[in-house]
């Protein structure tokens, strides 16, 4: 969730490679449009880190993502959903950093709901 254009020039190197099963992005470019389709395509994710490891060159985080459908059926490969629904996916994201920024991002998930943790509810107003 948030700016995408900001996150990407914030935190990716011009020629970060994002490497998700068998998605592999190239370049700031390509990663910004691949995220600014998950919002195209009526997903809004919600972020948790549950572990963060550090060194100097890297970051390791196991985080559970919360895939909220905006519209109904978005296109999600491990769940039908429809608008309002949501489903967390645990995920484990290797960081590779170069000059303060994430130059690879490789990640991992298990399937939809294995070993997650349950959302606080936000309150309504």
């Amino acid at each position: 969730a948030g700016d995408v254009d900001a996150f990407v020039d914030r935190w990716l190197t011009e020629d970060c490679v994002f490497h998700l099963g068998t998605r592999k992005n190239t370049g700031r470019e390509s990663i910004r449009a691949f995220l600014e389709g998950l919002k195209r395509d009526g997903i809004r994710e919600v972020l948790r880190p549950q572990r963060v490891l550090t060194s100097a060159k890297l970051l390791f985080a196991e985080v559970d993502i919360d895939f909220h459908a905006t519209r109904d059926e978005p296109k999600l490969s491990f769940a039908t959903l429809k608008r309002g629904e949501f489903v967390t996916v645990k995920y484990f994201l290797l960081h590779t950093i170069r000059d303060g920024k994430v130059a690879h991002l490789e990640g991992a998930h298990w399937p939809a709901g294995e070993g997650v943790t349950t959302p606080v509810p936000r309150p309504r107003n």
